[in-house]
């Protein structure tokens, strides 16, 4: 849903958007909480106990509150998947600038042959695909192709994507309803979301004393967002855990969005 990635040895108050979520708390619940200290910055090793990311207090009431921040990932390459894509689709898009431009025109790649494909690889066919759009003309299309991997280049109805011109990028999954299990999808991300509510408890241990917040991200496959409350309702939250928020998509365009946040469970 979201792509927030781990940035080892940075604090999470700025370089992952605590702060943002902090003042959206603040202003739902009435609280004044600062950045006391960024917690999670000591090098792990084998003995040193993981801790939170940061620890906040409100300067109004002097409580103190402490926040770790998950990801919630199922199926568990979808992330990788999603790099991926980006990836090519950025290549694609910086080597194709300033062609095709009177019209839309759209590169389909096979989204499970692209998740195969390791970063090198992934370079090595967008500049692939570059070199062969420099020599095609409109006339030349629809084309499809079948090394390294299946994709297409066609040009398609701008008028339905705001009379946008250019070259767009898709990844398609040829999934049959057959293929599609909702139950293995639930099962799968409640099964991860349940380890990384562990996960976040063990790094509270030493902060009984202290309000603790969990704010997940999902990157989840085949569901929706409003599978996300039964799930929570499902398990055991660990007793150690307070509040847990979560990170949505609020659309502010057809094709825009800010991130939001929803409290999804309080003890």
């Amino acid at each position: 849903m979201f792509s927030h990635f781990d940035r080892r040895g940075k604090c999470e108050w700025l370089e992952g958007g605590l702060h943002a979520f902090v003042s959206h708390y603040n202003s739902e619940r009435g609280t004044a909480y600062l950045l006391t200290e960024c917690l999670d910055m000591i090098p792990i090793g084998p003995t040193t106990p993981k801790q939170p990311e940061v620890l906040v207090t409100d300067k109004l009431s002097g409580r103190q509150m402490v926040i770790e921040r998950k990801s919630v990932v199922w199926p568990p390459g979808y992330v990788r998947n999603e790099e991926t894509f980006h990836l090519l689709a950025d290549l694609i898009s910086e080597s194709a600038k300033g062609w095709y431009l009177d019209g839309l025109y759209k590169v389909s790649v096979d989204a499970e042959q692209l998740g195969l494909l390791n970063k090198k690889s992934a370079t090595k066919f967008a500049r692939s695909i570059g070199a062969t759009l420099s020599k095609l003309v409109p006339t030349d299309l629809p084309m499809r192709w079948f090394t390294p991997i299946n994709w297409s280049f066609r040009r398609i109805d701008s008028h339905e994507h705001g009379d946008r011109k250019g070259i767009c990028v898709e990844s398609v999954q040829n999934v049959s309803l057959e293929d599609w299990v909702p139950e293995r999808a639930i099962a799968g991300t409640t099964l991860a979301l349940r380890e990384q509510l562990e996960n976040a408890s063990r790094k509270f241990l030493a902060y009984q004393d202290k309000c603790k917040l969990v704010l997940l991200d999902f990157f989840i496959d085949e569901l929706s967002e409003d599978a996300i409350p039964s799930m929570i309702e499902s398990i055991a939250v660990p007793a150690n855990i307070d509040e847990i928020w979560r990170t949505k998509q609020v659309w502010i365009s057809e094709d825009d969005f800010e991130i939001g946040y929803e409290r999804i469970f309080e003890c």
